[in-house]
């Protein structure tokens, strides 16, 4: 509501093996953004404005990459258009919820202690407490809504760190590519392949964030948005 025109249909999707969405072995990027062409055709829509996160961002840049019609525009957030090597964070993350004894845990803050060695950023921390959530039917313990033994097989198999862009895919909408000052996932050298996948592109900086821009600091991203949909739809 605070970036968008009133009227405008806003849908947070969660991809595969994560919130409320389907649980899958298979999780590949054409998997992915399949998923969401589905939701289109759910939807009724032929195209959207579509804004992306990390994996979700190579999910959004896959599609607009391979069906650039379907793409009104596009906002990446702390993500490039590139292979990552390393993903030492992310496996760090899901190793540590792994580790979480969720038979002993009867509350988030219980969580929230178990965590504090595991993942000492508390931002990174509390980002991963909002995959807690509370089992039906009256069971007080907990669980993870995120399938985490998916997660950790297709990092592993390099699904989910490899980008191989459409042969001859541009896509020459608007695109906003937002990055965390403190991150390094969008890097000074990954410019020239952005300008090239995406020649009608902006990068912007948010001072002070790191890899979760959104959850970080919410109301300069907000802002950003807010500024660059202004100008560019």
């Amino acid at each position: 509501k605070d970036v968008f025109q009133e009227g405008q249909y806003v849908a947070a999707i969660d991809l595969r093996n994560h919130g409320s969405s389907g649980w899958s072995d298979s999780m590949t990027w054409h998997d992915m953004y399949d998923d969401v062409l589905e939701y289109f055709k759910e939807l009724g829509v032929d195209k959207a404005h579509l804004i992306g996160h990390s994996m979700g961002g190579k999910v959004a840049m896959m599609l607009a990459l391979k069906y650039p019609e379907r793409v009104s525009s596009l906002v990446i957030v702390d993500i490039a258009p590139t292979p990552y090597g390393s993903t030492e964070m992310h496996r760090t993350i899901i190793d540590a919820m792994y580790k979480l004894d969720l038979s002993e845990v009867d509350s988030v803050q219980t969580a929230r202690e178990q965590l504090l060695e595991l993942v000492p950023d508390t931002m990174t921390r509390e980002f991963v407490l909002t995959n807690l959530v509370s089992n039906a039917g009256g069971d007080t313990r907990l669980k993870w809504k995120v399938n985490l033994d998916s997660l950790r097989e297709n990092l592993i198999s390099g699904n989910l760190t490899s980008f191989e862009p459409p042969e001859d895919g541009i896509y020459d909408g608007p695109c906003l590519f937002v990055r965390g000052s403190e991150s390094k996932y969008v890097r000074d050298e990954h410019a020239e392949t952005i300008a090239e996948l995406f020649p009608n592109s902006v990068t912007k900086t948010i001072q002070g964030a790191g890899h979760w821009v959104h959850h970080q600091k919410p109301d300069a991203f907000v802002s950003v948005l807010r500024d660059w949909y202004g100008q560019n739809t």
